[in-house]
């Protein structure tokens, strides 16, 4: 487990979840794999956010309590804030699957294995994502 606790040295992780319960545990367990993590419970709040001074990666659920985390992924967009994101879902309509898959580097379903998540992190931010980074399988429930 030494060698895994590096896994993300230093990498800014910016979390979006409106649940908290959701946000701490996989924070918790991003900080052990080295990441270092500021979790967001609405969109409003993340809009002060700096992404583009601390480079990183962004996780999103998709459905929060005020807006679209996509929706909210294009006006970053349109801000110029190129940071790869990865959303997560635990309820998703189909036919969403494949824009949202073609906006992020993975789609996740919910409850996100934490542990997981930090290996699918290090892939995507050393370069090596590709297709082996979008959803391992697709999300059920709609």
């Amino acid at each position: 487990m030494a060698d895994r606790a590096k896994l993300l040295d230093a990498v800014n992780v910016y979390l979006l979840d409106d649940d908290e319960a959701i946000c701490e545990s996989l924070s918790t367990i991003l900080e052990i794999h080295g990441a270092r993590v500021q979790t967001f419970l609405s969109i409003s709040e993340t809009r002060s956010a700096h992404f583009d001074q601390q480079p990183g990666i962004l996780i999103f659920d998709v459905q929060l309590g005020d807006g679209l985390g996509h929706e909210f992924l294009s006006e970053l967009r349109s801000r110029g804030i190129d940071t790869p994101v990865i959303f997560m879902s635990g309820r998703i309509e189909r036919g969403e699957m494949k824009n949202l898959m073609s906006l992020s580097e993975a789609v996740l379903e919910k409850p996100v294995d934490g542990d997981d998540l930090a290996v699918k992190i290090a892939a995507i931010v050393t370069g090596m994502a590709g297709e082996a980074t979008k959803s391992d399988k697709p999300i059920d429930g709609c």
